[in-house]
């Protein structure tokens, strides 16, 4: 049995500090200008451009969201953990 569906805020910054700032209603979409990076997933690994982040037991089925801003959100398909990783 699901869950029922939850949505969570976070502030995301580059500096390592992120904060959880817990459930939310859906806020909607955000429409930019800017361009997503490109992300490409391997066994356990994701590249985001030129970077490469081990997603250790990860495998191959990802989740994932891509922010403008670099922020690559990933999680495996029958799975609770989630990553966040920032590409500069």
């Amino acid at each position: 049995v699901r869950a029922e569906e939850v949505r969570l805020a976070f502030l995301l910054r580059a500096t390592g500090d992120s904060v959880c700032l817990g459930r939310t209603p859906c806020l909607g979409e955000f429409k930019s200008e800017a361009s997503p990076p490109r992300v490409s997933f391997e066994a356990s690994v994701l590249r985001i451009g030129a970077l490469q982040a081990a997603l250790p037991q990860f495998g191959r089925r990802l989740n994932h969201a891509v922010a403008p801003s670099g922020f690559v959100i990933a999680a495996p398909a029958a799975s609770q953990r989630l990553w966040v990783i920032h590409s500069p």
